[in-house]
């Protein structure tokens, strides 16, 4: 049996980093000060934290190769500065649950968003497939600017971040983002889902990460190596048959750009086909991240070993 250390075991360390003074700087000091204090938090994980030194270079130096193979130059590569741009992040998303983030900082990056608005007027609700990167909740501040009240729902790995959660309530308790245990999902969450999409709700689901309650995993190629994600995404999308978007809201010269992919609804057949199919799903997928990691090279958070076979899944090549 393979051994490994599994993100889901790791408890969240987020509360060391003192997120009551963070904020307390940047809203009476200052974006710049607070920056300032978020860099030597970052400094401090980089020097005390050699595990997740050693994957932020096993990422970087894969994606550095991969980016070689494809004749893409990149500027050189600093796990520091890949640590310091998620523990930024890390700010921005607790200035999202605030709303202070200036829509003057974000840029829908094609007509997709507008499809999206024409859509969710239909009060029939859709599906956006997305990943550990860049920041997520930047679909919120999207939604408040472009006047979408339809509530977000999205299914989330608990386990070892309970407290964030809590506190990210306690931030807004109004907010029209409902987070749901993606290890608690049965028969009748699935029920849940899907009077909330009949209902004009958004589902959104991170199809990047293999939590503990996923056994099926489909094997792909992500910057030339061989990995493995989970399989009960594409499952979920078929069966709740909604129009599906595939979002990412990526960190560049200083604005947050964000990228919304119309895929349409999936449709799986029956299951002699179904494997496949959810394997080219994956597959493009993956060919969108690898397209976002290539143009941020910094703003994929997957602090573990990404590309190691997980332990007793059911895997599909």
């Amino acid at each position: 049996m393979k051994v490994r250390t599994n993100w889901q075991s790791k408890q969240e360390s987020t509360f060391g980093l003192g997120i009551d003074f963070v904020l307390w700087c940047h809203t009476h000091l200052g974006k710049h000060f607070s920056h300032t204090i978020i860099w030597f938090i970052a400094l401090t994980v980089w020097l005390l934290n050699p595990s997740v030194r050693k994957v932020s270079k096993q990422y970087l130096d894969n994606l550095k190769q991969f980016a070689a193979v494809n004749n893409i130059s990149l500027p050189h590569l600093s796990t520091l500065k890949h640590i310091n741009r998620f523990c930024n992040n890390f700010l921005d998303q607790l200035l999202s649950w605030q709303n202070k983030l200036d829509m003057r900082d974000v840029i829908p990056v094609d007509n997709s968003h507008e499809r999206f608005v024409i859509q969710t007027t239909k009060n029939t609700g859709s599906v956006i497939i997305s990943a550990h990167i860049g920041n997520i909740e930047m679909m919120r501040a999207i939604n408040n600017h472009l006047q979408i009240k339809n509530k977000l729902n999205i299914i989330i790995w608990m386990n070892n971040n309970k407290r964030f959660m809590k506190y990210l309530k306690k931030l807004d308790p109004n907010s029209n983002i409902n987070l749901i245990p993606s290890n608690n999902i049965d028969p009748s969450t699935i029920f849940t889902l899907d009077d909330k999409i009949k209902k004009g709700e958004v589902i959104v689901i991170l199809a990047d990460r293999i939590t503990g309650s996923e056994s099926k995993t489909v094997e792909v190629e992500f910057l030339g190596k061989k990995a493995f994600l989970p399989q009960g995404p594409w499952i979920l999308a078929g069966i709740l048959n909604a129009p599906v978007f595939t979002s990412y809201n990526i960190y560049s010269d200083g604005r947050y750009h964000s990228y919304l992919n119309e895929w349409g609804p999936i449709k799986l057949r029956d299951r002699k086909n179904r494997e496949e199919e959810i394997k080219q799903l994956a597959s493009r997928f993956i060919q969108e991240l690898e397209e976002m990691v290539i143009k941020s090279p910094y703003d994929w958070f997957n602090f573990y070993n990404f590309w190691q076979e997980p332990v007793n899944s059911q895997k599909q090549k």
